[in-house]
């Protein structure tokens, strides 16, 4: 008999893989108020995962400090900054899963607002900036998990994409145990991996063994589910057919081999949209 891994993916077709956009935090540019005028902040990225900002700004000639308001649905809080040179900066902290409103004032008037959210939940796996690339392409994959045995084995990775054409990499490797297998008779390797939340803004694709590969199911197409798995539905040489497709071990079957790898995980939100909506992939392995 043959005995081969087969593969079913679902929720394909259904959107592309395409880029979203989003912009960055504004550092320059701005028109220098003139005297008597209110201070001018540099803008802000709508979406984040930090839940500290740097604020950046400009005041009024002969201004000596500012006062940054930060407003949310709980209040508003205050901190007097100094000015240095008719530009100041401060360190703001965010609320979480709230928009924050941020002014500047002084004794003439507020500056014009800017807005930023940080993201709740809160991505753990987004790439620090000494960190770049990390996660970004397959070779640079993060590992959420060291090794994931085929024992109904499972772990759980929630994040988001902020970023244009930005993609999340993962590596998750999976264990095949071959003895305990050939003792019960039956192909226990069952890898599957399933968008829980997040289904409507993103899709991922997998890729086994190797960065070099191709994504398994359409190439072009994400897919909300997606499963790897041992079945032998071929008849032995007296024409039987296993009645579990998973046999494995002793003649007539092949002996249970060996599915142990790595697999590369590439989600990347598919609706052209930027915000704080998050994805969570269940990662599984073993037959439940």
């Amino acid at each position: 008999m043959l005995t081969s891994l087969l593969v079913a993916c679902q929720g394909y077709g259904l959107t592309q893989f395409e880029g979203a956009g989003a912009g960055t935090d504004g550092h320059g540019g701005l028109d220098e108020p003139a005297r008597g005028d209110p201070p001018a902040l540099n803008t802000l990225d709508p979406w984040r995962n930090e839940d500290v900002v740097t604020l950046t700004g400009l005041a009024a000639p002969g201004d000596e400090e500012v006062v940054v308001r930060v407003s949310t649905s709980a209040g508003t809080t205050s901190v007097t900054v100094e000015v240095l040179d008719d530009a100041f900066t401060t360190e703001v902290e965010l609320v979480r899963g709230e928009e924050n409103e941020i002014t500047a004032e002084n004794d003439h008037g507020t500056s014009q607002p800017v807005s930023t959210t940080a993201c709740d939940p809160y991505d753990v796996y987004a790439v620090d900036a000494a960190l770049e690339g990390l996660g970004r392409v397959c070779e640079a994959s993060v590992e959420p998990h060291d090794r994931l045995p085929d024992n109904q084995a499972s772990v759980q990775i929630t994040g988001n994409v902020l970023v244009a054409d930005e993609v999340d990499w993962f590596t998750i490797y999976a264990v095949d145990e071959p003895v305990v297998e050939n003792s019960a008779s039956y192909e226990n390797f069952h890898l599957e991996v399933e968008l829980l939340e997040g289904v409507e803004a993103y899709r991922f694709r997998v890729i086994p063994g190797g960065c070099n590969g191709t994504p398994e199911c359409p190439s072009l197409d994400g897919y909300d589910h997606y499963e790897d798995f041992a079945s032998d539905t071929e008849p032995d040489e007296e024409g039987n057919v296993p009645a579990d497709p998973r046999a494995c071990g002793d003649a007539p079957f092949n002996a249970c081999e060996d599915w142990s790898k790595p697999y590369f995980i590439e989600v990347r939100r598919v609706d052209g949209l930027v915000d704080c909506t998050h994805y969570t992939l269940e990662i599984r392995n073993g037959f439940w």
